[in-house]
């Protein structure tokens, strides 16, 4: 999956509070991260690559942290 497109379904499923799919696109793009994959652009001004790096890890994370969460 492109990580672009990921990022947009991920942002999609928690405006849809789908916090099942968005975990599972979160999942993906810190996979993607952490090998070495180059991050989505994240806003609508381009970033330097390390900049939406940073975003799109914190953002995951919060998905994550948000399904793990009882009512989150």
């Amino acid at each position: 999956m492109d990580p672009q497109v990921a990022w947009e379904e991920m942002l999609a499923a928690i405006v849809e509070n789908d916090l099942f799919e968005a975990e599972l696109r979160a999942e993906y793009l810190i996979d993607w991260l952490d090998k070495n994959g180059f991050p989505p652009q994240t806003v609508s001004r381009v970033l330097p690559k390390e900049w939406d790096q940073m975003i799109c890890r914190y953002v995951c994370r919060k998905v994550m942290m948000a399904v793990q969460t009882p009512g989150g």
